[in-house]
């Protein structure tokens, strides 16, 4: 009876533990003190461990165990196991802007480099010209090479924006002392022939019609012959085109 029966005789632990006990305290020690027993994760992670590694699984090893994101976003609280998807999903995110592949995170840190960093954000000019769509990466050879609102030098000296180049240097109506001019004799005379036809635009939407027909050097003025006068004008003071064929 002292052997097989007696709650005081001794037993050991049959999870099983080092430990030796009364019998009548065994099933008390299995559940409840064993340090070999196993125990719910108390996360709700839904594993079981021993008890005796219950403290190191709670801390190194369980995926609902509270981490801080790496990536720098202040969240101290993040369980572990939804760490990489948060790091890299949430916090870290591809530029907005079209060309850039770029990933970055977290949220500060990528809107300071969208607004002020990437190549491929959209900015505008430095002159102002209204251009859609430039890029950072683009601007300097725009604002250089591209902007119609650049500065410009003319051969003459005159500083000008480069849309007013094209019409200060125009060999007939441009106003640059250094422009090459074509001989005024030149434009009376087309083919052999004198007499060349110019549209004259009086006001807008009205049109003559005159044929050049000599030249004045002392005052720079051209005959023109009207269908009903003729008058010696100078070119440079009206608005016209030539609509004959050199």
């Amino acid at each position: 009876r002292e052997a097989r029966l007696c709650p005081y005789r001794d037993v050991p632990c049959r999870v099983p533990c080092d430990a030796v006990m009364q019998c009548r305290r065994r099933d008390a020690h299995e559940q409840e003190k064993c340090p070999n027993r196993s125990v719910p994760c108390p996360l709700g992670c839904g594993l079981n461990v021993r008890a005796i590694d219950c403290r190191s699984h709670v801390a190194n090893d369980c995926v609902m165990r509270l981490v801080p994101c790496r990536v720098g976003c202040g969240l101290l609280e993040l369980p572990f196991g939804e760490r990489e998807t948060h790091e890299q999903e949430v916090c870290i995110q591809q530029c907005r802007w079209e060309g850039c592949a770029k990933r970055v995170g977290p949220l500060e840190t990528r809107e300071i480099h969208e607004g002020f960093l990437c190549p491929r954000r959209v900015v505008e000019c430095p002159f102002e010209c209204g251009i859609v769509g430039l890029v950072a990466a683009h601007r300097d050879v725009h604002a250089k090479y591209q902007c119609p609102f650049r500065l410009v030098t003319c051969v003459c000296g005159a500083s000008l924006m480069a849309s007013e180049q094209e019409a200060h240097e125009d060999a007939e109506t441009g106003n640059c002392p250094e422009r090459l001019r074509r001989c005024p004799y030149d434009t009376v005379r087309v083919a052999g022939r004198e007499g060349r036809r110019i549209e004259i635009e009086a006001e807008p939407g009205v049109y003559l019609y005159a044929s050049i027909r000599a030249y004045n050097r002392a005052n720079d003025a051209f005959k023109l012959v009207y269908p009903d006068t003729v008058k010696w004008e100078r070119l440079s003071d009206l608005c016209f085109k030539f609509i004959d064929k050199e």
